[in-house]
């Protein structure tokens, strides 16, 4: 779910006894993983979240799809006349 971590300020400030039913989360915008980087740093942050931009796997799969594309892109240029 995409929500820009909506959810997960809704159980720290409001439903904090649903909290003991998530095991985790995830968030990739970056104003929302800063947000929550503070919490973390605060002590706040009740249950374990990854933030997919610090993964480095996605890193190495745009670095692949981009290399293939921008290879089969300039195949295309070359074979065209």
């Amino acid at each position: 779910m995409d929500d820009g971590a909506d959810l997960i300020s809704e159980l720290h400030k409001k439903r904090k006894n649903q909290i003991v039913y998530v095991c985790g989360g995830s968030e990739e915008t970056t104003i929302r993983v800063i947000r929550l980087k503070a919490m973390v740093k605060a002590k706040k942050l009740l249950f374990p979240v990854i933030t997919v931009n610090d993964v480095m796997t996605k890193h190495f799969f745009f670095f692949f799809f981009f290399l293939i594309i921008i290879t089969v892109l300039a195949k295309v240029q070359l074979t065209r006349y």
